[in-house]
């Protein structure tokens, strides 16, 4: 077997520091089998690791473990830039693992349902069959992964008397407002996928839902739901807001027009948590492309903001000098610069 040791770094009432190395715990596998026997006991365990109310690397280590070169040895000191030369964006799953993920936000959201009487789906029978009776008959659900305006995969499955269901999902297009085959374009056609969900251990009240699925064990972190019926589940590191609407729900849904994305074009923000040091410009300077904005500091390394506009007029800052900072968090806005 494969043994896991959790060496904790903090205590209650622990204040983290952004200096040198902000450690929570080390989590640490051996097994006297094989490396890739140790890789695969260490995703198990930070899958079953829950965190909360701190940013933290989990998603990312989890991705790195998952990578091919890792697994079979090749790390060299330019890993991270090789496989992450736009930093990381969150955990990657494969088109098979994301519809196995819609299948099994479709029976987190059921089983929610049941347990806490909720009412049955918007719609439900505008198209399609969504019961809470738990019988044979084809049950079909539209799954929103990332939010109503993410990807939209349709889920057709039965589930059967010894509790294990299976499915096909298909990947439709954004917005198509039809769910009929007939009416899909080829290519979607070709991303369905069967899924076989043998059983499912969880309960509202659980951090975790335990599942075996196409003959894998895996964990799962449902971190709750909101006002809307969103779930926030994460699998393999990958976090997503998954939204399990009925056919009918989801064709009233195409209407809705998606917002705008905020363009933060005219923003600078912190790349990483730490300390403001000094800002090389002031409100009402005139900056070139490349030029000093300001240093921020992070594990006692201080790291120089440069301008990534040129002509732009400092409109104002944002920080202040020695303060802590979040990720992200903005320090400089230029003004408005006019069309011309």
């Amino acid at each position: 077997s494969c043994h896991i040791r959790i060496d904790a770094g903090v205590v209650p009432g622990y204040n983290v520091s952004p200096f040198y190395d902000p450690i929570l715990s080390k989590v640490i596998s051996y097994s006297a089998r094989s490396r890739g026997h140790a890789i695969r006991g260490l995703g198990s365990a930070l899958d079953q690791y829950l965190l909360k109310g701190v940013q933290h690397n989990v998603p990312f280590v989890r991705d790195v473990l998952r990578n091919r070169d890792f697994v079979k040895g090749y790390t060299p000191t330019s890993f991270i830039g090789e496989h992450y030369p736009d930093g990381f964006s969150g955990g990657r799953l494969s088109k098979k693992e994301t519809a196995e993920f819609a299948v099994i936000a479709r029976e987190i959201g059921r089983k929610r349902g049941l347990l806490m009487k909720g009412p049955p789906l918007a719609l439900a029978n505008a198209r399609g069959n969504y019961s809470h009776d738990g019988d044979e008959e084809e049950e079909e659900v539209v799954v929103c992964m990332g939010g109503i305006f993410g990807d939209i995969y349709r889920v057709s499955s039965k589930t059967h008397d010894d509790g294990s269901v299976t499915a096909n999902v298909t990947k439709m297009p954004k917005n198509s407002g039809s769910l009929d085959a007939g009416s899909e374009p080829e290519e979607a056609e070709e991303e369905s996928h069967a899924i076989a969900l043998s059983s499912m251990d969880y309960e509202p009240a659980d951090n975790f839902a335990k599942v075996v699925i196409s003959g894998e064990i895996r964990a799962l972190q449902v971190h709750g739901e909101d006002e809307t019926g969103m779930l926030k589940l994460t699998m393999y590191g990958s976090d997503e807001d998954v939204l399990v609407m009925s056919p009918g729900e989801y064709q009233l849904a195409c209407h809705m027009n998606e917002p705008k994305p905020k363009d933060l074009g005219n923003f600078v923000m912190s790349p990483m948590p730490g300390t403001l040091i000094s800002y090389g410009v002031q409100e009402g300077d005139i900056v070139e492309m490349g030029q000093e904005l300001c240093v921020v500091e992070a594990m006692k390394m201080q790291n120089v903001i440069r301008s990534h506009k040129a002509g732009a007029k400092v409109g104002k800052l944002h920080g202040v000098v020695g303060a802590s900072l979040r990720a992200d968090e903005v320090l400089i806005e230029f003004e408005q610069m006019e069309s011309a």
